[in-house]
């Protein structure tokens, strides 16, 4: 008959401290197990963080790769974001020339990603000689303070050429402006755009700067 278990370890007393400390190494195994799997749940789940915010930034590549392929595909070549602000110009001139139906709403988007406030420019005053009126609150917005200074005189020009008797209220806000040449350039603007000889092929508008 086999004797019960607690005589055992009283009858061998060394066999007793090693079953506890087995127990005792298990215990700890166990816990460092857990605090591992926890380590990799959180690591994993930042990867995932991560993961999830790559989007966000390849939409804001995405829309600047769409701009240029929308670009490209109609008229200006692929490397036209590489070119100097003069060769862009020429580009810019000869786009208008051969989709002049279709230019402005890319015209448009140009001026909001274009760096360059010599291309803006550009693309300012071939707005204003498009004619269309869909290039007016890009005008506006191109005249406001806080713009460069040659950028406002620009798409004030544009306006004139525009001549669209909305943005009258807009040039007359500028006849207090700090700068001469933007005072002189507005009132140039709204005089000519409010004169009912603005409207007459006889008389060929010329620059108030």
């Amino acid at each position: 008959m086999r004797p019960a278990l607690t005589q055992t370890f009283q009858s061998r007393p060394l066999d007793l401290v090693r079953v506890m400390l087995l127990l005792a190494a298990v215990v700890v195994h166990a816990a460092c197990s857990s605090k591992h799997r926890n380590e990799r749940l959180a690591m994993s789940s930042f990867v995932t963080d991560v993961a999830v915010e790559r989007p966000a930034s390849n939409a804001l590549i995405s829309t600047s790769t769409q701009t240029t392929s929308t670009l490209s595909t109609v008229a200006v070549p692929g490397d036209y974001w590489q070119a100097t602000p003069e060769e862009k110009e020429k580009l810019l001139r000869q786009f208008v020339t051969s989709h002049r139906a279709d230019a402005v709403p890319i015209l448009i988007e140009l001026y909001r990603h274009e760096t360059s406030d010599e291309v803006k420019a550009s693309v300012l005053a071939l707005l204003g000689e498009s004619g269309d009126p869909r290039a007016l609150d890009v005008l506006i917005a191109g005249s406001e303070p806080g713009n460069p200074k040659d950028v406002r005189l620009a798409a004030m020009n544009a306006i004139g050429e525009l001549d669209d008797k909305r943005a009258v209220p807009i040039l007359r806000k500028y006849f207090a402006d700090q700068d001469p040449e933007i005072r002189q350039e507005a009132e140039f603007e709204a005089e000519y755009i409010s004169a009912p000889s603005a409207h007459s092929n006889t008389l060929p508008k010329t620059t108030g700067k």
